[in-house]
């Protein structure tokens, strides 16, 4: 059984698949041909009722997924995260070359490795084009950190800096909480751009047991450790764009990374010119099943760009659900950027099953959020759903400013923000019952709670 996948069963030698997500689609509907990868067709996996009556039990030196209880205790100075992600690096080496799993107390230190994408970080340990010399009071941890990898990840660390803006666990909690309001329980998880794994780390408890987790990273040194933290799942190291994996994936979620570059090393998605975080999405929607769910922590200029040539692709396979815009700064304490972020729910239709609402991919004009500033073209959804908008919207400037067009959400909640509450899902009434369930557009259901700001 490859990966520990709990939803490939070896019958005397061969290998079939469940399929039921509680969406509409019968448990066991037909055998499929052997294979126990990702890379093999193959048909829904199972309902978690209809897997075994309790999951298997690996091999005792697999090792164990890790799971966050409480939060990571991420430091509050820059430097001193810094020093952590050094201590998580040399960790991670020192258990791979003894050739063992990592014990929970050392996972409990690796989950503390953030990347160097926040731009403390990444002005800090790395050298600015043309000058020989690293940032002032860096020296000594610059100069370890390019000890302590190889010339290769060393490049690689310093060339995913405008990547790695790992998800805050508040957000990360927060999509889980839809997820399963939406009717998720069990099944095979894509997550492209994994990271460390903080999206597994934070997985509710009445996961666990029926979840198998692919998780693509492109930097060897975070894969190393997102293997470690999550023995069980399958850790591809390799650029998602040319992973090569089949559309039998209950669930697509995470933070895709934000980037302008035009993705064009997938020919099958080469014509359409898509951003890299749209690109990201329109695959891993593509490599759901029939029914399957995607919840994806994306720039609002997925949702709010002039060119709706990736959000038609999008909706050609899949309906919006719906979606959350959260304000500037929620990534502010934990990644060091000020990007305005969507939080967007995704679902795969069946074959033949009619498209739903199609508003989300034109945009509408809305009033600013103070006197000075004009009109603002957003997405119609949220134009439509003020309540899905946890803040105001006002006009921005600058090389971060969000979309193909200077706007940002100011949060009516002051600066700092530790925890998102999500309302209670709906269920659809129309059609046949196979649509799961949707986020309501109910205001007094969503709650952005303020707290200190950690940001160092």
């Amino acid at each position: 059984m490859a990966h520990n996948d709990p939803f490939t069963l070896d019958l005397f030698g061969n290998t079939s698949l469940a399929s039921g997500l509680g969406l509409g689609v019968s448990a066991f509907p037909t055998p499929i041909e052997v294979d126990d990868n990702d890379h093999a067709r193959s048909s829904p996996t199972p309902d978690r009722r209809s897997v075994v009556s309790s999951p298997s039990t690996p091999a005792p030196t697999q090792g164990k997924n890790f799971h966050l209880i409480g939060n990571r205790g991420l430091a509050k100075s820059w430097r001193d995260r810094a020093r952590d992600n050094l201590a998580a690096i040399r960790r991670a080496a020192a258990i791979e070359a003894e050739g063992r799993q990592a014990t929970s107390d050392e996972q409990a230190h690796l989950i503390r490795f953030t990347g160097f994408g926040a731009s403390e970080l990444a002005n800090g340990v790395f050298r600015r084009p043309g000058e020989d010399a690293f940032r002032k009071g860096w020296e000594e941890i610059a100069g370890e950190l390019e000890g302590l990898v190889d010339a290769r990840s060393y490049a690689s660390l310093a060339r995913c800096t405008q990547y790695a803006h790992f998800t805050p666990e508040y957000i990360v909690r927060a999509v889980w909480t839809a997820v399963e309001r939406l009717g998720f329980c069990g099944g095979r998880v894509l997550e492209p751009g994994i990271g460390s794994g903080l999206f597994p780390a934070l997985m509710p408890a009445g996961l666990r047991d029926f979840c198998h987790i692919t998780g693509v990273e492109l930097d060897p040194v975070t894969a190393r450790i997102a293997g470690l933290l999550q023995p069980r799942a399958k850790i591809l190291n390799e650029d998602f764009a040319r992973a090569e994996l089949k559309p039998h994936f209950d669930l697509a979620i995470g933070n895709p990374p934000f980037s302008d570059r035009t993705v064009r090393s997938d020919r099958a998605y080469r014509a359409l010119g898509l951003r890299l975080h749209d690109y990201f999405i329109a695959k891993s929607v593509d490599r759901l099943k029939c029914g399957g769910l995607a919840a994806f922590v994306t720039s609002s200029g997925t949702m709010d760009k002039t060119d709706a040539s990736a959000r038609e692709h999008i909706a050609a396979m899949a309906d919006l659900v719906g979606a959350i815009r959260l304000p500037k700064g929620s990534f502010r304490a934990e990644a060091g950027t000020d990007v305005v972020v969507d939080i967007l729910f995704f679902r795969k239709r069946l074959d033949g099953e009619p498209a739903g609402k199609d508003a989300w991919l034109d945009l509408a004009e809305v009033r600013a959020g103070t006197e000075d500033d004009g009109a603002i073209r957003i997405n119609r959804y949220f134009a439509e759903h003020p309540e899905m908008v946890l803040g105001t919207h006002a006009l921005a400037s600058g090389p971060r400013a969000s979309g193909d067009g200077a706007r940002h959400t100011r949060s009516r909640f002051g600066p700092a923000r530790r925890s998102l509450h999500l309302p209670a899902a709906r269920r659809h009434r129309s059609g046949r019952g196979t649509r799961g369930r949707d986020l309501p557009s109910a205001a007094s259901g969503l709650r952005w709670d303020a707290g200190g700001d950690r940001s160092g």
